[in-house]
């Protein structure tokens, strides 16, 4: 399979699950320029995409309106729709893009066809709030088991410490909750931070701004966090805080985080951390929009990577603007998927799965964006 077939393949997962959930209901898709700008994909990609939606029957076309969802047809798994004894397993993620989560979507789907049970995806948008109403709705309905990315909170989900003492079938991925007996599936985050970070110190670097989003409520970016500290302490480097840019969405009142304005807004306070640090020489970024926003900053401040400062991240697009540029470990989302689904699984047959906590071993992707430091530092 082409690198371009694989990307529209999750571009079009992602859409369908946008649509199962109920986010197109009363608007119009987005058109083939938003999703090449959200994606950073070819036109051809994103038609490829739309069309496909098309084909299957969930959208329809309208030449100079717009793509929209086709009414008067379910796109749902009902009960009458279900074979016999089939079981019904349900996705539930934080949010997803073609850097990280469809990954996860594509491997989920196959392994439920694999293993014969049908599957509805859900999008919790990191809403705690959100998410809750999504997993009382689908057990309410009857799903037979649920696999969720928790969403981001300065306290733990009610519903999922619930869920761990009735021992229903769920299986949390990517994201763990110290102290709550539930299965989990996800990647060993400390250690793969540390192999990013061990790159950019074997060129050189030593003075490393690590940048994060919401590092205060996020387990996963904590043990990224500590990660970067181990490598640093390893080399007998002194770890200097007052080099770091963390928590940036939390300085953005504005409540959608994602909107352009506050992609300009972190933009401008990345900016302005580099030139507050003449000294930094390399940037460490715990997340893949974090790596993006970092190399505008240093474009827009008239800066070069790697010339000037040299970039390392989490997961990259592995087909369009970043392929083989982007430095980066890379998570094994399709093993994620597939052994969720299959923990899952498990668990509605009354087995006990083999591993409780199963975290699985990422890879360096080697990149352009790494370079020793320059002479004028």
């Amino acid at each position: 399979m082409k690198a371009s077939e694989a990307l529209y393949r999750q571009i079009y997962n992602h859409l369908l699950a946008q649509i199962k959930d109920g986010v197109y209901e009363d608007k119009r898709l987005p058109t083939e320029k938003e999703i090449t700008e959200q994606f950073f994909v070819s036109r051809i990609t994103a038609r490829k995409a739309l069309d496909r939606l098309a084909a299957d029957g969930m959208v329809v076309r309208i030449s100079g309106k717009g793509t929209f969802v086709r009414k008067g047809k379910s796109i749902l798994p009902g009960p009458a729709q279900r074979q016999a004894g089939m079981p019904l397993i349900a996705l539930v993620m934080g949010g997803y893009s073609s850097s990280f989560g469809m990954g996860i979507l594509n491997a989920a789907i196959d392994q439920a066809e694999r293993e014969g049970v049908h599957i509805i995806l859900k999008n919790a948008g990191n809403s705690q709030a959100r998410e809750f109403r999504i997993l009382e709705d689908l057990k309410r309905s009857g799903v037979d088991g649920i696999i969720v990315q928790p969403a981001h909170g300065e306290i733990y989900s009610q519903w999922l410490i619930n869920a761990a003492f009735d021992h229903y079938p769920i299986v949390m991925i990517d994201r763990f909750l110290p102290g709550i007996d539930m299965p989990f599936v996800g990647v060993d985050n400390e250690r793969l931070s540390e192999t990013a970070a061990n790159h950019l110190i074997e060129a050189g670097h030593r003075n490393i701004c690590l940048v994060t989003m919401e590092a205060e409520t996020a387990s996963t970016l904590k043990a990224r966090m500590e990660g970067f500290k181990w490598a640093l302490n390893r080399h007998k480097i002194p770890v200097n805080t007052d080099l770091w840019l963390t928590n940036l969405a939390k300085r953005m009142r504005d409540e959608n985080k994602n909107s352009e304005e506050a992609y300009a807004f972190y933009t401008q306070q990345i900016v302005r951390h580099l030139k507050a640090h003449p000294e930094i020489t390399a940037v460490f970024c715990t997340e893949y929009l974090v790596s993006r926003l970092v190399y505008k900053a240093i474009e827009k401040s008239g800066m070069r990577v790697p010339e000037d400062y040299s970039i390392v991240g989490f997961d990259g697009e592995e087909s369009g603007m970043d392929e083989g540029f982007l430095a980066h470990v890379r998570q094994p989302q399709s093993r994620m998927g597939e052994e969720a689904v299959k923990m899952v699984c498990a668990m509605i047959r009354g087995e006990k799965p083999e591993n409780q906590h199963l975290m699985l071993d990422g890879e360096w992707v080697e990149g352009r964006s790494v370079a020793e430091p320059s002479p004028r530092r």
